[in-house]
Formats: structure tokens, sequence, C-alpha cells
């Protein structure tokens, strides 16, 4: 029985969060920057994706440092602390405001796919995928119909439908900004998902069909990514490896896409 309850959530959520610390050793030990396809440009863009979040950080220091004051020790420990703050906070509105988050996330989907085929392969024993240019085009094209969808998801549920459901019961109104969360951590993670559900042949809407049974992972998934990508520089290039990696781990040892057809297991999820 596919698993729809709130602790198997729990379980999946947990299980996929202790995967990422092994992500880093997978990485090294398994070599998966390598592959048949030619991957410059990804690092490239994953380049410019951490020099742009850079140069927003930059900026941030730069409007610090001409305002800052160190006539004592604990005047210079109070304007670390504000530098900290303001980077945090410019950090986490650069990835959660509006929909940028969705437009780097678009460009770093072909990144974790790659991942996600490799880590696959390994865990299989099977020949990893050959990636052609035209599976590459395949795939950013899916990852804009995928973010776009979830994007005007998020909106509706985040700003509308929470909007008016805490607008009717107040006295639970602080809980609104958590549930926002847990809504942009969810497709987000889904996001990351879908390249996993994408190998075995699903479509976009089959795989959020599907990955309804697998909450938690997806939860734990955006959680990651999204405080990942916060991180100035590192951040963006990060996620896209530990997020393929673990996510891929965790679908594999928990879900059953890889041992059943298709067609089969969609049905499966209907029925249950």
């Amino acid at each position: 029985m596919l698993p729809r309850t709130f602790n198997d959530y729990l379980t999946q959520f947990r299980h996929t969060m202790t995967i990422y610390p092994q992500t880093w050793k997978f990485f090294k030990q398994h070599r998966l920057w390598e592959g048949d396809w030619d991957f410059r440009w990804l690092s490239r863009v994953l380049a410019l994706i951490a020099i742009v979040v850079g140069f927003k950080m930059l900026s941030i220091f730069s409007n610090w440092w001409s305002h800052a004051h160190f006539n004592s020790l604990s005047e210079t420990v109070n304007q670390m602390g504000a530098l900290a703050g303001e980077v945090f906070k410019n950090g986490y509105s650069l990835v959660y405001a509006s929909g940028l988050k969705y437009a780097m996330f678009l460009l770093l989907y072909v990144a974790t796919a790659h991942f996600s085929i490799r880590t696959l392969a390994i865990l299989s024993g099977r020949e990893p995928e050959v990636v052609t240019f035209k599976r590459v085009l395949e795939n950013q094209i899916r990852a804009f119909k995928v973010y776009i969808r979830c994007w005007i998801l998020e909106l509706i549920i985040a700003s509308v439908m929470l909007s008016i459901f805490f607008g009717i019961f107040k006295s639970i109104a602080f809980l609104e900004t958590p549930a926002v969360f847990l809504v942009s951590c969810y497709f987000v993670g889904f996001a990351v998902v879908d390249s996993y559900n994408e190998i075995f042949g699903l479509s976009v809407k089959e795989s959020m069909q599907y990955t309804r049974n697998y909450i938690g992972i997806a939860l734990a998934t955006g959680l990651v990514a999204q405080l990942l990508m916060t991180i100035p520089v590192f951040g963006p290039i990060l996620m896209p490896i530990v997020s393929g990696i673990a996510t891929t781990i965790a679908m594999y040892e928990l879900s059953d896409l890889h041992l059943l057809d298709r067609e089969l297991a969609v049905q499966l999820d209907e029925l249950v």
C-alpha cells in the first residue's frame, strides 16, 4: 500500500533529511561530474547564477561598509551582526520573493536531472542514459512547464486560498507564514522530484499525481533547496548536486517506480 498518512509523510521527511549529509561523499566517490555530455556550458550557467547572487551580496556589503562605524569593540560586533542580518534578509527575499526562485531553479533543472540520472544508474547497476542535445532541450522545455505550473499553483494556494482561510480563522493567523513556507517547499521539492519521475516516462500531470504520495520527500527536498539558494555564490552550485543525489536516493528507496511499469504505478496511486 502506498503511503498517505501523516506518519508516513513524516517518515519520508526524516529519511530524506538523513541522506543529505552523505551526498558529498557519494558525489566524490562515484565522480558524478563525469558523463557523456559536455557539461562545460552547465558550469558556465552555474557560475553565472553564482555571480549574479554574488553581486547582490557585494552590493549589500558595500552599502553596509559605507554606513559602518568601528569606534569600539561592542559597536564592531553590532555592525557585524547587522551585516549578517542584511545578508540573510536579502538572500531570503532574493529566493522567495515573486517568481525569481523559479527562474533560478529553471536554469538548474538540467543540472539536477543530470545528477538524478547518474545517481539512479549507480543505484540500479545499469548504464546511465546517454544525454544528447535533444534530451537536454526536452528537459528544459519540461522544466519550463513544471515551473510555470508550480508558480501558478503556489500563487493560488499561498496568496489566495491561505489568505482567505487565515482571514476567516484569525485566531490562528500566526500560522500563515509557516503554512506559506511549507507550500513553497512542496512545490520547489516537487520540481526536483519531477526530474526523477521524468526518467521513468511520467508526464508532468502524472508526476504531480504520483508525488502526492511522497509529500515528505518533496518537503525535505524543497526545504534544503531553498535554504541552499540563500547562500551567496556556493549555494546555487551545491543545490542541484545535493538535491539531485539525495532526492534520487530517497525516491529509489521509498517509491516503486523503478520496480513497476509506469502505467501500473500511476494506476495503483489512483486506487489507493
